[in-house]
C-alpha cells in the first residue's frame, strides 16, 4: 500500500473509532461510509476481527467492552431514524426506583425482528425523545405513560414518586401528557391515570418505595389522615425534624425505617439522638421496617391505633 493510501487509511480508521468512541463502541454502516470507507473496506475489517457485527448495518470496535448501554445504542442504530429507548429499558436508564437494566428495548417506526431487541412499532414526535449522553430515549413523562403498559401498577407507582422527586417531570406536565397521547389504544395509560388522579397534588413525593407503601397502608387504614413530609419546628421556627408522617394532634410522627438510609453506626446514632429530641417536645415515634410491611401490616395499624386512642400516654 503506497504511503498515501496508508495515511487516508489511518485517518478514516480514526474517524471511525472518534464515531464509535461517542456511541458506547458502536457505529453504523452509514456512519462508516461517511467516514469515507467503502463496503469492501468495511469487510475486510470484519473478515480480519478488527471489527465485529453486532446487528446487521452496525459493528462493534474489537476490543471494546460490552456493556447495556452500547446494546441500546447499537439497537438505536439498527433500527434506524426514529428509534429510541423506550418502557422499562427507558425507565432503567432513567434510573427510576424498581427499575434494573438489562432488557433491550425500544420504539421505533419501523418493524423490527431481532433476537434480544424487544420492539414496539410506533412513530413518536421528536419533542417527547431527548438523549441519555449518546442514547436517544422517551423523555420521563412519556416513559412513565409507556410503562403501564408492560409492568403491573405497583411497579409503576415507585418509578412515578421517584420522577417526580428527582425533579425529572410534574404532576403537571403527566396530565397534561395523558391527555395528549393516552387516549384510547394505549395500554399504559389507565394505570398511570389512576396513580397521577389518586395522588395528592400539594404531597412532596415520597423518598422511598418504602415510604411510599407505608403511605399507602395509612391511606387504606381506618386511621385519622396522616400529613406526609412534616416538618417539627421549635418556638422559633427552626427546624427540627422532618419525619415521614405525623399524626399531628396526638404528637406521634411515624417514619419508614429503611436499611438504605439508616443502616450503620453513625445513621443509627443519628435517628437516635433525633428521637430523644423529639421526645422531649412530646413527640412519640414509631418506626416501621420493610419486613413490618410485608409480614405484619395489620400490628402496624393496631399499634397506631392504639397510639391514637385518648389517654393512650397514660
Amino acid at each position: 500500500m503506497a504511503p498515501r493510501e496508508r495515511s487516508r487509511t489511518r485517518n478514516r480508521d480514526r474517524a471511525c473509532a472518534h464515531v464509535a468512541l461517542g456511541q458506547h463502541g458502536v457505529l453504523s454502516l452509514a456512519q462508516a461510509r461517511a467516514a469515507g470507507l467503502s463496503l469492501r473496506a468495511i469487510a475486510r475489517r470484519l473478515e480480519s476481527g478488527r471489527w465485529e457485527r453486532v446487528h446487521p448495518g452496525v459493528y462493534r470496535i474489537a476490543g471494546t467492552p460490552a456493556s447495556w448501554e452500547q446494546s441500546l445504542r447499537a439497537a438505536c442504530l439498527h433500527a434506524g431514524k426514529g428509534a429510541m429507548v423506550s418502557h422499562r429499558a427507558a425507565a432503567a436508564l432513567w434510573r427510576l426506583d424498581g427499575m434494573e437494566p438489562g432488557l433491550v428495548e425500544l420504539i421505533t417506526p419501523r418493524r423490527i425482528r431481532r433476537p434480544g431487541i424487544v420492539a414496539h412499532q410506533t412513530s413518536l414526535p421528536r419533542r417527547r425523545s431527548t438523549h441519555i449522553g449518546a442514547i436517544p430515549v422517551t423523555d420521563a413523562a412519556r416513559t412513565l405513560l409507556d410503562l403501564g403498559a408492560v409492568v403491573p401498577l405497583r411497579s409503576v407507582e415507585p418509578a412515578l414518586e421517584d420522577a417526580l422527586r428527582r425533579g425529572l417531570t410534574t404532576l403537571v406536565l403527566l396530565r397534561r401528557r395523558l391527555r395528549a397521547d393516552g387516549g384510547r389504544g394505549h395500554r399504559g395509560a389507565g394505570v398511570l391515570r389512576e396513580l397521577v388522579d389518586a395522588r395528592d397534588p400539594d404531597a412532596a413525593p415520597a423518598e422511598s418505595v418504602l415510604e411510599m407503601r407505608l403511605g399507602r397502608l395509612l391511606a387504606n387504614s381506618a386511621l385519622p389522615p396522616a400529613i406526609p413530609q412534616h416538618e417539627i419546628r421549635g418556638e422559633r421556627g427552626s427546624l427540627i425534624a422532618r419525619v415521614d408522617f405525623a399524626f399531628v394532634e396526638a404528637m406521634v410522627a411515624v417514619e419508614a425505617d429503611g436499611y438504605r438510609y439508616h443502616s450503620g453506626a453513625v445513621a443509627w446514632a443519628r435517628d437516635r439522638s433525633r428521637d430523644n429530641v423529639l421526645t422531649a417536645r412530646g413527640w412519640r415515634v414509631y418506626r416501621v421496617t420493610r419486613r413490618d410491611l410485608a409480614k405484619r401490616p395489620e400490628r402496624v395499624v393496631a399499634d397506631l391505633h392504639r397510639m391514637l386512642a385518648p389517654n393512650s400516654r397514660h
